[in-house]
């Protein structure tokens, strides 16, 4: 499995994901209707080490450590 693409939008719409998954198919000559591809996120971890960078930074300010 490899990371292939990541974007920065102004929000999480189906028009965003459009214009995204429109892109990741032209870079990657995907003309077969996408047989054969499956793609993957896991936005779930991104939002879980999120946390945890913030967690750590607001630790890092009480105490010094970290």
């Amino acid at each position: 499995m490899y990371s292939v693409a990541w974007a920065v939008v102004e929000t999480k719409t189906n028009e965003s994901w459009v214009w995204f998954i429109g892109l990741l198919i032209k870079d990657l000559d995907i003309n077969d209707q996408g047989a054969g591809w499956v793609f993957i996120s896991d936005k779930q971890k991104v939002k879980f080490i999120y946390c945890l960078i913030q967690l750590l930074k607001r630790f890092s300010r009480v105490d010094g450590a970290a």
